[in-house]
Parts: C-alpha cells; structure tokens; sequence
C-alpha cells in the first residue's frame, strides 16, 4: 500500500532559473542595448519605450532571481526588432505530434513501474516534499518529463527518438 506525507524539506529558498548567471544575462541585453544607443526616438511613445525598457533592465540588474519574467517582457517588446538569439524556435507540429505519441506510449511503462516499485516515490513542489497518489499521477508527471526531454534532445540536434551520446574513450594505463 502507498502512503501519502507531507515533508517540509527546506526553508522558501530562491528559484534558480538560467537568467541568474550574469554571463547569460549581459549576454541577452548586449543586442538591445546596441539597439538602443543607435535609437533616435522620433516621439513621446519612442521616449517612454526606452524609459520603460530602462527600467526593466535596471530592475533586472537588481534581482537576478525576477530576470526571468524581465526577459519574457523584454522579447514580448522587442519580438519585431529580431535581435540575435531572441527567437523562439517552434517545432513542427508533426514532430510534437510524434513525441506526443511517444511519450503516450511510455505511459504504461511508467503506470508498471510505479506499481511494482517497493518504496515510496515522491516529487517537490513549492519545498514540500509529496509521495504520488497512484499510477496515474506518475504516469502524468513523467509525460511531461518526456516531452521536456525530448524537446530538448531535439533542440541540441539529437535524434530525439533514439538519442545517441557521445562517449569519451580512455586509453588504458597499461
């Protein structure tokens, strides 16, 4: 039988999101802020796009840990302008379609394992530590687990479907 628990694991400590290395997000900002010292506002709406863009910049300056909000606002401002790396690459709808139906296939698997599983498997959310209600749910989570892996396999230019990794050969001491 499955129990269910509640854990406080850790006191509300800072997500971490990428945008909290400086390196990334002076990176981020160097395309618009060339764009912007080229920029001659033409009129008050001009004005108050650099102001607003400023301010959001120093914002983010401030607290790494609301960066990532910032860039959302800053690419939903700028999305026009194409500035390098800002584009956000869509995938066919008929790969997502295939890794939809890939992911559903592991499903079973996943319900399988669950229940054959003789301890207590469990997931974070918000520092507390839950054990998952049934097959079910874990089948769910890991779904979604799935589709994040292999959209991101996808996106670093691996066969999603079969991903192959490179290995480092060692010469042997002898």
């Amino acid at each position: 039988m499955k129990w269910h628990c509640v854990v406080d694991i850790m006191a509300k400590e800072t997500k971490k999101n990428k945008w909290t290395n400086d390196e990334k997000w002076i990176a981020f900002l160097a395309p618009l802020n060339e764009w912007m010292k080229a920029f001659k506002p033409a009129n008050d709406d001009d004005e108050d796009r650099i102001a607003s863009t400023e301010l959001t910049i120093r914002r983010g300056n401030r607290d790494a840990n609301k960066r990532s909000d910032m860039v959302a606002q800053l690419k939903t401002e700028y999305s026009a302008e194409g500035f390098e790396g800002w584009s956000v690459e869509r995938l066919d709808k008929a790969i997502t379609d295939n890794m939809t139906l890939k992911a559903d296939g592991n499903r079973q698997v996943w319900i399988d394992f669950f229940n054959n599983y003789t301890g207590v498997l469990t997931y974070t959310k918000d520092s507390k530590k839950y054990a998952y209600r049934d097959g079910e749910q874990f089948a769910d989570r890991k779904h979604s687990s799935d589709m994040t892996s292999f959209k991101a396999l996808h996106k670093d230019g691996l066969n999603w479907e079969s991903p192959t990794f490179p290995q480092e050969v060692v010469p042997d001491a002898s």
